[in-house]
């Protein structure tokens, strides 16, 4: 019988614990509104860009960005999925879908390649197209030839 008060007491403090504080309908609208006013409200920065930082999270698809921000918030003594992260603040960010030509997974090599350069490679290739294998990456198609050619830089 004390098995089962002490369960009954913990079942209450969970509720207890897990409503308090709950907000209803009309909270959650007006948050989402205040949150659509402030970006729409935002002045575009109109200027012309000097230099562009591009951010690539690699790996940090829509599952992955939300578990970090239920992670940091219960870390912080909130439930979690109303914590808001840095990158969340950000005023402009994307989500893009990249993959290799021959890979369902794909890798950072062939994804980085399409998001510079705009081609799908192959996995594990840099900088090709996709008629360039894995096991068969030199510039000038033969290794006398390759042997001579020296990169002074990567931009």
């Amino acid at each position: 019988m004390m098995e089962a008060t002490k369960m009954i007491i913990g079942i209450l403090m969970c509720l207890f614990i897990y409503t308090d504080g709950l907000e209803d309908a009309e909270f959650w609208r007006e948050k989402a509104l205040n949150k659509l006013r402030d970006v729409v409200d935002q002045e575009p920065n109109r200027r012309l860009a000097k230099n562009i930082i591009l951010f690539i999270g690699d790996g940090m698809g829509i599952t992955t960005m939300t578990s970090a921000r239920i992670f940091n918030g219960q870390n912080n003594g909130q439930t979690g999925e109303e914590t808001e992260l840095n990158i969340d603040k950000l005023p402009y960010t994307a989500i893009s879908k990249t993959y290799c030509v021959d890979f369902q997974t794909p890798d950072s090599a062939c994804t980085g390649t399409a998001i510079m350069a705009g081609i799908k490679i192959n996995q594990e290739v840099i900088g090709y197209d996709a008629n360039v294998l894995r096991e068969n990456c030199t510039l000038l198609g033969n290794a006398e030839d390759e042997a001579k050619v020296k990169v002074d830089s990567i931009t």
